[in-house]
């Protein structure tokens, strides 16, 4: 992806994490029209399938994580994505690409995040 950025998953605005776990490579484009939005489920599930603790890309987070000296806490990102995700109101809009949003998908975030 020879235009990427790094954006932060959860937005910094919602919680100030630089945590390697809430840092993801974003199309420019796409954290442009993101911004301080939070994500649809859909991207959650694939944010939470890579930090999971058995992952090979977990692991290959990590190893980054450490040979840059970079902040590392797996447990406190996946509480504050809970925190934020399992309560938002259903009127709440989560960005799914471009202009799009759509609103909570609960099963799908509930199942993401467990």
């Amino acid at each position: 992806m020879s235009n990427a950025e790094v954006d932060h998953f959860i937005p910094w605005a919602r919680y100030p994490d630089n945590g390697m776990e809430n840092l993801v490579l974003a199309d420019t484009a796409c954290n442009r029209d993101k911004r301080d939005f939070l994500a649809a489920a859909e991207h959650v599930q694939k944010w939470a399938t890579r930090n999971r603790h058995d992952s090979e890309s977990a692991e290959a987070l990590r190893l980054i994580a450490q040979k840059a000296a970079w902040a590392t806490h797996p447990g406190e990102t996946l509480g504050a994505a809970r925190a934020i995700y399992l309560r938002l109101a259903d009127e709440a809009n989560l960005w799914r690409i471009g202009k799009e949003f759509v609103g909570p998908d609960r099963q799908g975030l509930e199942d993401a995040l467990r």
